[in-house]
């Protein structure tokens, strides 16, 4: 069954006070998923009455703020793009840019480099970018202290500089809206986790009695790696030769480092008979391979160190992809957030039925139905593999090939 979801209109500019509904609002599109920008969309009758008072131009002017809400999922909260008008449509197309977008238009400060807790960087990160450009999206009061840090962060967009204090930190952070007619209150949380283990009180099962509309269930092993190599540096750095570094053991996950690893093959990065003996118990040798990772300018040797503990206690043995596909009305749906662990029990999924829990990552909704999207564990991984921890590299990458 369909549920309507109300979309309102609110001004451009804070405290973003409440305008008024569109009651004529459908296909409306939006979502969550963790770290990332999920932008939305909805379209609208040219007679819908909110025209009449306030008129089609200023309802919809650039800037404006949506506020889209259903009675099973938290509020989600954008901003008007180009409308698209046409002239023999009874309808106007909404982009909306999601509030997280906002974060990616501002950057740094140049040059801007920090050491401390994590949640100190996190903080000052918002302190910096406010005040040359301000957002009015604010940081939690008290954000976890997290590990101490140091990190070269200039002219990086500020939703990047959160993904890689995220990263280097092995800590989360999400954006949250407080809606009201009154206007919109942006706060964004700094934690070891979002989220919470839910895998006993919420169970999705498929069959006649279940709740469980669809789903999906994969294993993908062809991500694991045989070793990692964290490398950081500046440009214009000596040669390799002269580049002192500290091995420690760590297998992990090419998927799971970001967006800063290279793939390389052995020849490049050789392992040893011995190394390899002990890795190939935990591998598929089909798919092992050497994964390089390159982080920036960093020469912090303690927080690439820092990178390569948090990369081992993030990896897992065949990562296991999962979707639930559940009806909007459903009456678990409002129990559930992104960071959540819940558990599927389905006798169609995998080769003889699987009963797994899996953390959820993306909140996909439509008009009858919620797809929810994670990752189960699939083992933490034994330190077997070799990490290659470098202070100073050049600029250019290849460079790395005469190793």
């Amino acid at each position: 069954m369909a549920v309507a979801s109300r979309v309102y209109i609110h001004e451009s500019q804070p405290p973003y006070k409440r305008v008024c509904q569109l009651t004529t609002a459908t296909a409306i599109k939006r979502g969550w998923r963790m770290h990332d920008i999920v932008d939305g969309s909805f379209s609208v009758t040219r007679t819908d009455p909110a025209f009449t008072t306030f008129g089609q131009g200023p309802l919809l002017a650039l800037g404006n703020a949506v506020v889209i809400e259903s009675p099973y999922l938290p509020p989600w909260v954008g901003f008007v793009q180009a409308p698209d008008w046409v002239l023999t449509s009874p309808t106007v197309s909404v982009p909306l840019k999601d509030a997280a977008r906002v974060l990616a238009e501002r950057l740094t400060p140049k040059g801007f480099n920090v050491s401390g807790s994590s949640g100190g960087i996190f903080r000052r990160l918002f302190v910096e970018v406010e005040l040359r450009n301000p957002m009015y999206i604010y940081p939690c009061a008290a954000p976890e202290p997290g590990p101490s840090l140091s990190l070269e962060l200039s002219s990086v967009k500020l939703f990047d500089a959160l993904n890689t204090l995220a990263d280097n930190a092995g800590m989360e952070w999400w954006l949250e809206p407080v809606v009201s007619p009154a206007g919109i209150a942006f706060t964004v949380y700094w934690s070891s986790q979002k989220g919470s283990d839910k895998s006993g009180e919420i169970v999705l099962r498929d069959g006649e009695r279940g709740n469980l509309l669809d789903g999906s269930y994969c294993q993908d092993d062809a991500n694991i790696a045989t070793a990692v190599r964290v490398v950081g540096g500046s440009a214009g750095g000596g040669g390799f030769a002269t580049r002192p570094s500290a091995l420690a053991s760590l297998i992990a996950s090419k998927g799971q480092l970001g967006q800063d690893e290279t793939t390389v093959p052995d020849t490049i990065a050789p392992v040893t008979t011995e190394q390899r003996a002990r890795i190939e118990p935990y591998l598929n040798p089909a798919t092992s391979r050497e994964v390089q990772v390159v982080r920036g300018t960093t020469t912090d040797e303690s927080t690439l160190a820092a990178r390569a503990s948090n990369s081992l206690d993030r990896q897992y043995r065949g990562p296991e992809e999962m979707s639930a596909v559940i009806a909007i009305t459903d009456p678990l749906l409002p129990s559930i957030a992104l960071g959540d662990v819940i558990t599927i029990e389905a006798q169609g999924l995998g080769p003889s039925g699987i009963s797994k829990a899996f953390r959820v990552s993306e909140i996909a909704p439509d008009d009858e139905k919620v797809t929810l999207r994670g990752r189960a564990d699939g083992g933490l991984l034994k330190p077997v593999g070799i990490v290659g921890i470098v202070k100073d590299m050049q600029a250019d990458v290849r460079d790395l090939q005469r190793v």
